[in-house]
């Protein structure tokens, strides 16, 4: 399946969230749910779950987030290009510490996959991305 077609943009009271709802054939790991949702983990998009009868709703918040996309599609100079590779080791170093699989992590330039904080890359000279934990399961 297309992750374009397991992820959808919506909008709510001024912010923007990615989301992705559970499929039939999905099954959940709660200890991964419960990290996310219970931790602010730097270098991950803030994550909350919803959960009706059967149905699980799972929103990441990329308000003010550029996606790689955006950022790749103008010319970028070397530092800022190293500070985008910089951020995302981190950021995979950094979900060891909170026993996050690699493996569920959803990589890639197009809008609904990376996103990076560009005031944060403004601010400290180091671009800050926001990966998204893929289905958490």
């Amino acid at each position: 399946m297309d992750l374009s077609e397991m992820f959808k943009y919506e909008e709510q009271e001024n912010r923007k969230y990615l989301v992705y709802e559970k499929r039939e054939s999905d099954v959940l790991d709660t200890f991964t749910l419960e990290m996310l949702s219970n931790n602010r983990i730097e270098g991950l998009a803030a994550f909350s779950c919803m959960q009706m009868d059967h149905s699980v709703r799972m929103k990441y918040n990329v308000t003010g987030l550029k996606s790689l996309e955006e950022l790749f599609s103008d010319t970028i100079n070397r530092q800022k290009f190293l500070a985008v590779l910089e951020s995302l080791a981190d950021t995979v170093i950094r979900s060891e510490d909170y026993m996050l699989d690699l493996s569920s992590y959803v990589f890639g330039s197009r809008t609904y996959e990376s996103f990076y904080d560009r005031t944060s890359c403004e601010e400290r000279g180091r671009a800050d991305r926001s990966v998204s934990e893929k289905n958490a399961f």
